[in-house]
């Protein structure tokens, strides 16, 4: 299978009985050079981007064999954010908002994210 990110291309090559858990340790062994982490959950296997922002991607195919993923390519997302009930400017986990009476610019912590989004 080829798997990418945004910081590159891998191909893998898995045999016919390969469990879930060998596929979550090679994935995990390229994933500086794709920017791509693998888990497995409840027999799943679920690839996310090592960083956050709506312009990280991850997409697999399959180059050989039978191996079908539910899906090819998936994005990122922003985080949403209000400030005093009004919309806030995201790009990732960077946060700014303006207004006439405040100019505001925070950080949100990837494990806060990956609590509230589950």
């Amino acid at each position: 299978m080829e798997l990418a990110g945004n910081l590159g291309v891998q191909q893998l090559a898995f045999a016919g009985g390969a469990t879930i858990a060998e596929m979550v340790t090679a994935i995990n062994a390229v994933k500086n050079a794709t920017g791509v982490s693998a888990v497995a959950s409840g027999g799943d296997l679920g690839l996310y981007s090592t960083t956050f922002r709506a312009s990280q991607f991850v997409r697999l195919t399959t180059i050989a064999g039978t191996f079908a993923p539910t899906s090819g390519i998936d994005y990122g997302r922003d985080a949403q954010v209000t400030v005093n009930g009004a919309a806030a400017q995201a790009d990732g986990l960077n946060v700014n908002y303006r207004s006439s009476y405040i100019d505001i610019e925070l950080d949100i912590q990837q494990a806060f994210m990956e609590a509230v989004s589950g």
